[in-house]
């Protein structure tokens, strides 16, 4: 079972035409960040992105696999997160979709 844990719907592009929708859980997953300074270099401030609280990821549960965003899937090591990738967008650059959910 796959669970979209996103705000948004998540569509899955197969040779360049929609096949698998994923509609949104009631409540997404969501990580806060802050700013950590490093110092500056010739005057132009450098900060490292922390991660803070990690709110709306349930539990681990064998054989469910949860569609959540890149920062989230990056602020917590587990192997049942996966994030939208090659974005199929369209002329105006507006995200349609994607090619391929990334571990």
């Amino acid at each position: 079972m796959i669970l979209n844990l996103t705000p948004h719907t998540v569509v899955l592009y197969r040779e360049g035409r929609p096949t698998l929708t994923f509609k949104p859980e009631a409540i997404p997953a969501r990580v806060s960040e802050y700013p950590q300074s490093l110092g500056e270099f010739e005057g132009c401030p450098l900060t490292m992105m922390e991660f803070g609280e990690l709110t709306g990821l349930p539990d681990y549960e064998e054989g469910v696999i949860l569609i959540v965003s890149s920062m989230v899937r990056k602020a917590i090591d587990r192997d049942d997160l996966v994030s939208p990738s090659d974005m199929v967008r369209d002329g105006g650059g507006n995200i349609l979709g994607c090619r391929a959910l990334t571990f």
